[in-house]
């Protein structure tokens, strides 16, 4: 390494991503992979078609995987933790939206 050079500011094993928790990156992940097809009125329209927490994390996993994103289990899961929260305003305490 060259004298001066910044450490790498990942977290132990190397995970960047672990910088950055749940909705949060959610968020990032939604906003940089999702808008380009759709805006955010799709979630908020009568006749959406997820009703749940399940039904979100299902949706984003279709489309991740249409769209051959290679996300894992943990990015759906925050994917569908933002959407949940921002859109669908779902309640921690219960599945349905």
């Amino acid at each position: 390494t060259t004298a001066g050079a910044a450490k790498d500011p990942a977290p132990e094993g190397g995970h960047h991503h672990l910088m950055i928790a749940g909705a949060a990156r959610g968020e990032l992940l939604y906003e940089n992979h999702c808008t380009v097809c759709h805006e955010s009125t799709v979630h908020i329209r009568a006749n959406r078609k997820a009703k749940s927490v399940t039904d979100i994390r299902g949706w984003a996993a279709r489309w991740a995987g249409q769209l051959k994103l290679n996300w894992t289990s943990d990015d759906i899961d925050d994917v569908a933790e933002f959407l949940a929260k921002r859109y669908y305003k779902c309640s921690d305490k219960t599945e349905k939206c």
